[in-house]
């Protein structure tokens, strides 16, 4: 019996021997080490598990085969990987590669106002931004800036650079902020295509006017109009240009918001301008007004026939009778020699009535 467990005790200790003398098998290194848009790429290596992304005295672990250096600062990196796995020995380090890194800002851009304040995209490598106003300059850490320190009533042109150690980038493009908040007064006022004055508008105090708009959001052009002391002109030339009916501007003045509504009227009353006896020649019958901002509100017919919205047409100053209706009406009645037609034109508190003859051929 004892003999028998010496026999085993020496077959363990000589499977222990050969498992000890057993060596383990030492990965690839990785080769092919490149980079492209600052991601470092090497061939991957089989059996692998892990790689040791070794970067001058730091070190870093994946997974992959591939690691994003974009991370680093500005400045001159030897870097070395090499492949790990379970049951293995490391392999060896790659070959260095040797990498530059310069640092190239871009511009700061989608620069917007939220809540008073500047906000624009973060720029990678940044450690501070410039944010130019007018003439003067503030820094920040930040891509944002609060802008609630201006002054009221102003205009500002504002740009944006990023910085990093002792670089800078270009300035952005210029947007323009205001800080017109409140509104200084709401003014209502006529103007009559018939004169040949300016339109004034007296103010109680002296102003500044920045910049006029329109309900479009487009800016007036300074040439038709001007500012002295507490006085605003349009001039008439800008004016008579205008269509009838209502314009609505915003005026950003050194005192506040000024919300301009100006009537573009006549005092002249509408009138037929063309000739109201007319031969008809189986052609639609056109008929012109001026009507100075005013309407054609009603038109009848002389004659006792089914005279509906179907047998004219309105259009602007122009109004046109279908000639099936005439047709039809002198059709029925051989003898009649002419259809009288009643027209109504208003304008504000003014009503013209008139009378249009068309003879038979």
């Amino acid at each position: 019996m004892k003999r028998v467990i010496t026999v085993l005790g020496v077959l363990i200790i000589a499977l222990l021997l050969v498992n000890c003398t057993k060596k383990k098998v030492r990965l690839e290194p990785p080769v092919n080490l490149r980079l492209e848009n600052k991601i470092l790429y090497w061939d991957v290596v089989p059996k692998a598990t892990s790689y040791e992304i070794h970067i001058n005295s730091d070190m870093y672990t994946v997974e992959t085969n591939y690691f994003d250096i974009s991370f680093l600062d500005e400045g001159d990196y030897e870097i070395r990987v090499k492949a790990t796995a379970s049951g293995y020995l490391s392999s060896y380090f790659s070959s260095v590669f040797y990498y530059k890194n310069t640092v190239i800002l871009t511009i700061p851009s989608n620069l917007k106002i939220q809540d008073n304040k500047l906000v624009w995209d973060y720029i990678q490598y940044a450690t501070s931004y410039t944010v130019k106003i007018a003439d003067r300059t503030y820094d920040t850490e930040q891509n944002l800036f609060d802008l609630s320190f201006l002054e009221e009533n102003k205009f500002y042109a504002i740009s944006v650079r990023a910085n990093y150690q002792n670089k800078s980038s270009d300035y952005s493009e210029v947007i323009e902020y205001h800080t017109f908040f409140n509104t200084y007064k709401n003014i209502k006022k006529d103007f009559n295509r018939n004169s040949t004055d300016d339109l004034f508008i007296e103010f109680e105090d002296t102003i500044t006017v920045s910049i006029i708009k329109n309900k479009n959001e487009e800016v007036v052009n300074e040439s038709n109009y001007s500012v002295s002391d507490s006085t605003l002109t349009f001039l008439n030339s800008y004016l008579v240009d205008l269509d009838y009916g209502i314009y609505k501007y915003i005026l950003d003045s050194d005192k506040g918001i000024i919300m301009l509504e100006i009537k573009i009227t006549d005092n002249r009353n509408p009138y037929l301008k063309s000739d109201e006896r007319v031969v008809f020649s189986n052609e639609d019958l056109v008929f012109e007004f001026e009507l100075y901002g005013g309407v054609i509100e009603q038109l009848t017919v002389s004659v006792d026939a089914n005279f509906t919205n179907d047998d004219y047409k309105i259009e602007g100053n122009n109004l046109i009778i279908y000639r099936e209706f005439i047709e039809s009406v002198f059709a029925k009645d051989s003898q009649r020699k002419q259809i009288i037609f009643s027209y109504l034109l208003r304008k504000d508190n003014s009503i013209v009535v008139g009378y249009i003859f068309v003879i038979r051929e």
